[in-house]
């Protein structure tokens, strides 16, 4: 079954899940259809897209026990109210690219995400999962060579991507910033804004849910 064919306007949840014994992680970034050339691609030509992207940097981050298990993104009409279902791909799922034992599991990679405006909630942050002992330094800091890595998924996964359909059609999608506001009756809302400003931590992050105890993340369904 063919695939909705994105509009302008359009939001696309773009999800990478890389797993490790019994941790996952799911990294994820928010695009916004901006621009069209008719006839427009549809959700499976904004996957495949996609899944030409996502696997080989993030693979190129985790150590040799984790796995890069699938790509996966979600259509989004805030004009309508309306979520397509997920659409998946295990294509290029495989081992990480660093190949020797992990550093611990709650230790991440981390890049800084930035819109045009201030405020806590218009700052983000994507944590790269599983890396490998090689990638650290005795000082305790990521080396260069691993913040280079963060530098290949900064240029290619936050800047305008061309999706290609049926000659001359194309798409261009914007990665943008997740956040809610709190309408005056209490309710929250989803509102996005342009990640306009990347950048690397020089130090390596944490986060509990992908450590060896407690609560961990759910695997993909």
């Amino acid at each position: 079954m063919a695939g909705e064919v994105v509009q302008v306007g359009d939001m696309v949840l773009a999800q990478g899940y890389c797993t490790w014994a019994s941790q996952t992680s799911i990294s994820t970034i928010w695009y916004k259809v901006t621009d069209i050339t008719d006839p427009a691609p549809d959700e499976d030509q904004v996957l495949g897209t996609l899944d030409q992207m996502f696997p080989p940097h993030i693979k190129a981050t985790i150590n040799g026990l984790a796995q890069y298990a699938e790509t996966s993104i979600q259509l989004y009409r805030p004009s309508a109210n309306l979520r397509w279902v997920k659409r998946i791909s295990t294509n290029l799922a495989g081992l990480g690219d660093i190949a020797n034992l992990p550093l611990p599991a709650q230790t991440t990679g981390l890049i800084r995400l930035h819109t045009p405006f201030a405020g806590r909630h218009n700052r983000g942050r994507m944590y790269t999962p599983f890396p490998g002992i090689v990638a650290a330094e005795e000082t305790g800091y990521p080396p260069a060579r691993y913040l280079a890595l963060l530098d290949n998924i900064r240029t290619v996964l936050y800047v305008n991507i061309p999706v290609n359909g049926i000659a001359p059609g194309q798409a261009t999608l914007t990665p943008h910033l997740r956040y809610h506001i709190k309408n005056p009756d209490g309710t929250r809302k989803e509102a996005f804004q342009p990640i306009t400003v990347t950048g690397n931590a020089q130090v390596w992050a944490t986060q509990r849910r992908r450590g060896s105890f407690g609560r961990p993340n759910l695997p993909p369904q």
